[in-house]
């Protein structure tokens, strides 16, 4: 196995879980008040609770995205950890190689470099998702500021998008993160 992480990125991963956990739990808590899970973990009947956890999670996922992207720029580790994470030709053979190998058609896997194309998917699944998630969970908080300056159908929209988003993201982490 090779260490790819080390202080700083370790800790953005512990605060990226602690968010996305407290996100996915107070969220669907949000959708499904009447669900049985929702009163297990002392959040049924407390509407208000369930929505200010839930956007002081999605404050901290914010400012842990921020946090990244300046860790990214700022220092050489970053910078290096961004290199590697930039798709490429390269990933498409080395997925044709991994499939190969799975299905007994080559006898050894592809030599992957610091990242391999499933992680980098997952990475770039993970920015995409964070800035659909930030925009349309800051047009639900703040309605009548999205509505200043954009029609009013923004906000449902907003809310199918970020609803189906959320189940992607949990699932996403479920089927293939823990995998």
């Amino acid at each position: 196995y090779l260490r790819r992480w080390h202080g700083a990125e370790t800790v953005q991963h512990m605060v990226l879980f602690l968010s996305f956990a407290g996100l996915a739990l107070t969220g669907f808590a949000l959708r499904f008040p009447t669900a049985w899970w929702v009163k297990l973990i002392g959040l049924g009947g407390h509407e208000s609770l369930r929505g200010n956890l839930h956007r002081s999670f999605g404050v901290l996922l914010i400012i842990t995205a921020i946090y990244h992207t300046i860790w990214i720029v700022a220092t050489r580790r970053g910078r290096i950890s961004l290199r590697e994470m930039a798709p490429g030709f390269r990933d498409v053979r080395q997925a044709g190689e991994n499939v190969a190998f799975h299905l007994g058609r080559r006898r050894t896997r592809p030599a992957f470099r610091m990242f391999d194309y499933t992680q980098k998917a997952e990475y770039w699944a993970l920015v995409w998702g964070t800035w659909v998630m930030a925009l349309t969970g800051l047009v639900l908080w703040f309605p009548t500021v999205a509505t200043s300056h954009s029609p009013a159908w923004i906000v449902r929209v907003s809310e199918t998008v970020h609803f189906y988003e959320a189940i992607l993201a949990v699932s996403a982490i479920f089927i293939w993160h823990f995998f």
